[in-house]
């Protein structure tokens, strides 16, 4: 069975259409030191976080720690998917939007 760390490794590389391979050449690793993660050699937390730097996922989220891929940098710097007009600048909000904040 192969590691968590390996497998979402893998998923990762396959929804970018890319080979272990190449991510090892990406991310400056020596070839093959991804496939010797598959069961029992654990890699060091630097190699861990140059693959989340380079697919843009949290740590927890390659080692099985959570669901989430997202890291936190991402999750805060994303603007809120819809703005009321009270929170614009320069607008004045209508009545329910005034009742709707207390």
């Amino acid at each position: 069975m192969d590691s968590i760390i390996f497998s979402r490794i893998k998923e990762l590389c396959a929804e970018n259409d890319m080979t272990l391979n190449k991510l090892e050449t990406e991310v400056g690793m020596s070839a093959y030191s991804i496939s010797k993660w598959k069961s029992a050699v654990s890699p060091t937390i630097d190699k861990i976080a140059k693959i989340a730097n380079y697919f843009n996922v949290s740590i927890d989220y390659l080692v099985g720690a959570s669901e989430i891929r997202s890291t936190a940098d991402t999750l805060t710097s994303q603007p809120p998917t819809s703005q009321r007009a009270h929170d614009r600048p320069g607008q004045i909000p209508h009545d329910g939007d005034i009742a709707n904040r207390f």
